[in-house]
């Protein structure tokens, strides 16, 4: 659904930056995560605006800027422009890969995205299950029905 992969990209925004997405302790112009971020998305040098300081800058720009391409397409304001979460898969295996050539000082944020990877195909696995599920359920009434 894409109600999902807009949460999905909430959540990875929130790993990015290493903050909630509703924090009232902050600026009133800070206070939406994603409304705050997204100006800094858009740009390859301006992704360190929103990048958690706690990462110390072990990760690559090119990959930041992956990541954060990634949310704003989760994040798009119309349902029909956001990715499906295969694709969502899809483009953090990329990305994992890509960090498993990077610095051994990567190995936390690499763990992270085995993680995130492995849950989201997990979650992917059940959707698909749930719906083979309801079509032999929709097979099942149908053929109940005929008798």
């Amino acid at each position: 659904m894409k109600s999902d992969v807009y949460s999905f990209g909430v959540v990875l925004l929130e790993i990015l930056a290493g903050r909630p997405a509703l924090d009232k302790n902050r600026p009133s112009i800070e206070h939406n995560l994603v409304e705050w971020a997204r100006q800094y998305l858009t740009s390859e040098r301006r992704i360190s605006h929103i990048m958690d300081a706690q990462l110390g800058g072990q990760y690559s720009l090119a990959c930041a800027h992956k990541a954060a391409t990634l949310v704003l397409q989760c994040i798009s304001v119309h349902p029909r422009d956001r990715p499906g979460m295969e694709q969502v898969v899809a483009a953090l295996e990329q990305l994992q890969d890509a960090n498993e050539t990077g610095a051994s000082g990567q190995s936390d944020v690499r763990l992270g995205m085995e993680q995130v990877v492995a849950v989201l195909g997990q979650q992917l696995q059940d959707d698909k299950e749930t719906v083979a599920s309801g079509q032999q359920k929709a097979i099942m009434d149908s053929a109940t029905l005929a008798i």
